[in-house]
């Protein structure tokens, strides 16, 4: 047995020996003044200085908290989600002046980036100073940094006194939490607390550049997109891999990546939800033909199937299937119709992406039929995290240009 699985291994007879934890949820206002917030979050900070594991919403996806400087605290994360310890964490911070205790330096692109998108969904790497630990960084010598925009966020990472790492509040390839429902399903019984402040307002997880590069490298696509980020810095690099799996053409096996990991994200399949994911691309209407197509095949074999579309499709479907209800408890004969969103506010379709996952989670579907999202700013993290989830199997039903 090699390192890697030995030490899996260990995480795994740890968590079988160990105790449930008795999991405290404590509902909380975004919207409240900073002091009530810190004073409701105190046993929280608590939890946390003690090695203790918090999951808290931020602008993204709910994180699951611990402190970046506690590695007993940080290998309960790995434990309690799962978690391959090879795969890095990003390390969320209050103060842009704290950056300069985390990391060797700080180009001058990066501080221009700080200054335009942070607080907000954009991570940034730097070469590490010793104080960051190995467990944070999967042994490498670069490490994640974000300041995320929520106030509980912000709220927690003050009242604990120390930046925090935050991975994916989920079980390890499960679609990311959007709202504290989610993370109780997920981790009841495996870490110390959970504080609900709604739901996420972006909805996928931050954007990632590697700004030790040059030019800088875009490894995540997420809300702050690569025109953004390059009408800041200028040109900006994209790594391969991204338009791959944008396209479908990428391994199905691990991407294999000389020395370590720069960032979450990049290894791993996610975000699956129960049933397969199928993506069809094309022109509207062939997609649209071809999804209909599809669902009666399965049908009559017996198989329930969700589809996932866009508003402008949804008189498309009515046609065929009826009146659409659009609720998880909806299980009839007929498939079980999502809506994204509409193509007009593309920001709202990121946002739901991971609930209507979950959603199917809650219904006897098999297979998930998911028109391809086009837009190639926000949509292309849509569709970064669409086809993770699909294992990246793509259809393409007409002559469509796979460019």
């Amino acid at each position: 047995m090699d390192e890697k699985k030995a030490k899996q291994q260990e995480n795994k007879n740890r968590l079988i020996e160990e105790e449930k934890i008795l999991t405290v949820m404590t509902t909380v206002n975004p919207g409240s003044s900073k002091e009530a917030l810190l004073s409701a979050l105190y046993p929280f900070g608590q939890m946390i200085e003690k090695s203790g594991v918090v999951a808290f919403p931020t602008e993204t996806v709910y994180g699951l908290g611990a402190s970046a400087l506690d590695p007993k605290g940080i290998e309960k994360i790995f434990i309690a989600k799962g978690r391959p310890s090879d795969n890095p964490l990003i390390v969320h911070i209050t103060k842009t002046e704290e950056v300069f205790d985390l990391v060797e330096s700080v180009p001058e692109k990066g501080i221009q980036l700080m200054k335009a998108f942070w607080p907000g969904p954009l991570t940034m790497i730097f070469k590490k100073e010793k104080i960051i630990p190995d467990i944070v960084t999967a042994g490498g010598d670069t490490v994640a940094i974000r300041m995320p925009d929520h106030p509980v966020a912000k709220a927690l990472i003050e009242i604990s006194g120390v930046p925090l790492v935050a991975p994916s509040a989920n079980a390890s390839g499960k679609p990311s939490p959007t709202t504290a429902r989610h993370v109780w399903d997920d981790l009841d019984g495996k870490i110390h607390g959970i504080i609900d402040g709604g739901s996420c307002l972006v909805g996928i997880e931050s954007t990632v550049i590697d700004m030790t590069l040059k030019p800088p490298m875009l490894l995540r696509p997420g809300g702050i997109t690569q025109k953004m980020i390059e009408k800041v810095i200028g040109p900006i690099q994209r790594d391969e891999q991204l338009d791959e799996i944008y396209r479908g053409n990428s391994s199905k096996k691990e991407p294999h990546f000389p020395g370590k990991v720069r960032s979450p994200g990049m290894k791993y399949t996610h975000y699956a939800p129960k049933a397969k994911v199928l993506i069809l691309r094309g022109r509207r209407e062939k997609v649209i033909e071809k999804v209909q197509e599809m669902e009666k095949n399965y049908r009559e074999s017996g198989q329930k199937v969700g589809i996932i579309t866009l508003d402008e499709n949804l008189k498309d479907y009515e046609k065929a299937y009826g009146k659409i209800h659009g609720e998880a408890e909806d299980i009839c004969n007929n498939p079980c119709i999502r809506s994204l969103g509409s193509v007009k506010e593309v920001e709202k379709m990121a946002a739901n992406l991971f609930a209507i996952l979950r959603d199917f989670d809650q219904t006897d579907v098999k297979i998930i039929l998911a028109e391809a999202v086009e837009d190639r700013e926000m949509g292309y993290a849509i569709m970064n995290r669409l086809s993770k989830a699909a294992g990246q199997n793509i259809l393409y039903v007409d002559e469509e240009d796979r460019s």
